[in-house]
């Protein structure tokens, strides 16, 4: 019996004993599975774009300030969405982020307001922790990597309420058409219309290069793939409109037509209420495949199908197409210069939003239609009877002046054949009441919008070899350097200064330049030569609210 029970203990204790090296083998494991994940926690906590991201302190939002152009070259990775439950009511959707970057292009803090009052909000945990993943490509200051202040976007979107089903039908009865309607201003209003079988008719109507009904056709097979996109975003399924509550914008009208089933999307400003961004990727899309974009900015391909058409390219209305595609978006130039050789009249004037355009080739001037300057004066734009009108030549000038090109300036110039050279004083229009001001044609050098090129300096230098004053003020009007402060161009500030125009010479309103400084170099230019504000106090607060590092030191160390 004792045997026995002696085997059976024995047996019990190789058993407990088995457990217990089992036990102590699964500690061990689990031990270092432990120290593992501790470790691995230790990193995710060292690791920034695993943690939440914090928000910024005042002093974190000062430092360099890239432009928008920069910021986009330098994204590494999308700025994600915040995604809401359907129903979810909100007055205004999406919000303003500012983002420190620091010298290897990792987001350190964020800042984020909403839009209509710029209330500052604090994100929760989820969101920052997606936005501490955003990367950029290191900023660079004086050829060296620093930190910057990064202005961003972070869209709201409303998740779906529930899945519907994309109609299944054959090509020949699908229908899409997408719609942009006009706003207070002078966005394109127009209609395309895509059958599956590629038959596409696009209706302009106002503030495109060419208005009317076109019909024409694009590869089936593309429409295959648009169709394929409409479904794989699950359009079916979304609302059938997102309208923001502001005014004076445009609407976008997609009508999605499969068989007999139609749906519908309104977006108007859908952005700002809660509309995904598959639907104006779609929209995009439709645009694309449509070709519009080839009537609404024109180009070679609508100048073509125009020529099938048999359209009469010497109307009135060919003169109108002209003077909107000098006076827009259109970056053919080819087309362009093929519509004034066509015969399109050269002086037909149209409304553009507030404005009525001028003859050609002030229009061309002004807008830096460089290609169109040869075509147009080749037809005679700068003669009347055959030889070259003064006032024409005088008009020209000014407008190539206001374009900023110094190319155009000296074309112009070129063009007197043998007339006196354009004048170098120019009439700037006052109210109705009053005559025109006389004006140093220099004073005439303005650059809008800000991102075109722009020769301001080149211009201002090649005037100054006519004779021309750099350093002329006219009463209440901009000086030269108020000019080359407006254009955000630094070398075009140092080198007047250099030249020993006056830092505080006053503008507008007896206001000095460093007042619409936007650029933080040119603003610390002014600042170390001497300028002066005419609100020191409110200087700071603006300074603080571009977030310019320098200028608040510079004034802060002043004040001091």
């Amino acid at each position: 019996m004792f045997q026995q029970r002696s085997g059976q203990n024995r047996n019990q204790f190789q058993l407990i004993n088995m457990e217990v090296h089992m036990t102590a083998s699964r500690w061990f494991l689990l031990s270092i599975a432990l120290s593992a994940s501790t470790a691995c926690s230790k990193r995710d906590a060292e690791t920034p774009q695993l943690a939440a991201l914090p928000q910024c302190s005042e002093a974190q939002l000062l430092g360099h300030v890239p432009d928008s152009k920069q910021i986009k070259a330098h994204r590494q990775t999308p700025i994600p969405a915040v995604k809401h439950a359907f129903g979810t009511k909100k007055e205004w959707w999406g919000m303003d982020l500012t983002l420190r970057v620091d010298e290897d292009g990792r987001t350190v803090c964020y800042s984020a307001t909403k839009m209509p009052n710029d209330e500052k909000l604090t994100l929760d945990a989820p969101t920052r922790t997606e936005l501490a993943k955003v990367r950029y490509r290191p900023f660079l200051r004086g050829g060296k990597p620093t930190a910057a202040i990064v202005a961003e976007e972070l869209r709201e979107e409303e998740l779906l309420e529930k899945q519907v089903p994309t109609p299944q039908v054959p090509l020949e009865q699908v229908s899409i058409t997408l719609e942009r309607t006009g706003c207070y201003g002078t966005c394109p209003s127009y209609t395309v219309e895509m059958r599956g079988d590629g038959q596409v008719t696009y209706t302009g109507k106002r503030f495109v290069d060419v208005e009317g009904a076109h019909t024409y056709r694009v590869p089936a097979a593309d429409v295959v793939k648009l169709v394929d996109s409409l479904r794989a975003k699950n359009l079916w399924s979304m609302r059938t409109s997102y309208r923001a509550g502001i005014t004076d914008n445009p609407t976008y009208a997609l009508t999605l037509k499969l068989g007999d089933q139609v749906h519908c999307i309104e977006d108007y400003v859908g952005e700002s209420a809660g509309m995904p961004a598959v639907v104006t990727e779609f929209e995009d899309e439709v645009d694309a495949v449509s070709q519009a974009r080839s009537w609404t900015e024109l180009t070679s391909v609508a100048i073509a199908r125009l020529e099938a058409e048999k359209f009469d390219f010497t109307s009135a209305e060919a003169g109108a197409m002209l003077a909107r595609a000098l006076s827009g978006d259109s970056r053919d130039d080819a087309a362009i210069a093929r519509l004034i050789e066509l015969g399109a009249p050269l002086d037909q004037t149209v409304v553009l939003g507030f404005l009525r355009s001028g003859p050609s080739i002030v229009t061309a001037l002004e807008n830096q239609r460089l290609a169109a300057i040869g075509p147009l004066v080749a037809r005679g734009a700068l003669k009347t009877n055959g030889r070259v009108d003064p006032a024409k030549l005088d008009e020209a000038f000014a407008a190539a002046v206001r374009g900023g090109r110094l190319e155009a300036v000296q074309r112009i110039w070129d063009a007197a054949d043998g007339q006196p050279y354009p004048s170098l004083v120019a009439n700037v229009p006052q109210r109705p009441d009053e005559k025109p001001l006389r004006v140093p044609v220099v004073l005439l050098l303005q650059r809008y919008p800000k991102d075109r090129p722009w020769d301001g300096l080149a211009i201002a230098q090649w005037l100054a070899t006519k004779g021309v004053d750099l350093k002329a003020r006219v009463p209440e009007q901009r000086t030269l350097l108020h000019i080359a402060v407006n254009a955000d161009d630094a070398a075009f500030v140092r080198y007047l200064l250099d030249q020993g125009l006056d830092p505080s010479v006053p503008g507008p309103s007896d206001l000095p330049p460093l007042d619409s400084a936007s650029n933080e170099d040119i603003a610390m230019m002014l600042l170390e030569a001497g300028g002066r504000t005419s609100d020191p106090k409110h200087l700071v607060k603006y300074a603080r609210e571009r977030h310019w590092g320098r200028v608040v030191g510079w004034l802060e160390g002043r004040r001091g």
